[in-house]
């Protein structure tokens, strides 16, 4: 006799982090949608959920260019020390950073690269880090308003489907026909809720 085990996931179903990293579906548009009507902090916020977190491969060039322009905009903004490589350094944080958002790993070493670059190795760290640290935080700000929104959308759709939208008037059976009443299309004439003021 085999006993087979019922795991919570079977009992329960998708939760909605689970749900969010699967395919795109009109709910996580809808929830998009809503999170982008409140929350702009100028970052590409779906492209660093669904490359970072769903793992969709068609947005990774969009990601690792937003990388490397946003740590160059950082750099040439006086985050390093003027006369140096702003452009240079800027680019190879920018790599670094994208290829730790996806790897959870930097490519290599801040010394190497520092190298590389011509700068102190202290400097680049600190430009590599803060241009992680910060795509990172947006991810995760907006992963959290995702799944608050995407609950929301959910709500929505239940509390419309399940939601009187009508009733029936007859007499003895039959739907009375008056011009105050709306056809629901079907012949069939339906009350609507009396408007309260």
């Amino acid at each position: 006799m085999t006993t087979t085990h019922t795991g919570d996931y079977d009992l329960r179903g998708l939760d909605f982090e689970t749900y969010l990293v699967g395919p795109v579906t009109d709910k996580i548009i809808d929830a998009d949608r809503l999170v982008r009507s409140r929350y702009n902090n100028g970052f590409p916020n779906w492209v660093l959920y669904r490359t970072v977190y769903a793992g969709d491969t068609h947005l990774r060039t969009q990601l690792r260019d937003w990388c490397v322009a946003y740590s160059i905009a950082v750099a040439e903004s006086g985050f390093v020390r003027k006369g140096l490589p702003a452009e240079e350094m800027g680019c190879l944080a920018g790599w670094d950073a994208y290829y730790r958002l996806l790897n959870h790993r930097w490519v290599v070493g801040g010394q190497d690269i520092a190298d590389v670059a011509g700068v102190d190795p202290k400097t680049y760290r600190k430009l590599r880090n803060y241009v992680y640290a910060a795509n990172l935080l947006s991810l995760q700000d907006y992963f959290v308003e995702l799944q608050i929104a995407v609950r929301q959308v959910w709500k929505e759709d239940r509390w419309i489907s399940t939601r009187p939208k009508s009733t029936w008037i007859g007499i003895g059976g039959a739907a009375t026909v008056s011009s105050q009443y709306a056809s629901d299309g079907n012949g069939n004439y339906l009350t609507l809720p009396a408007e309260t003021e």
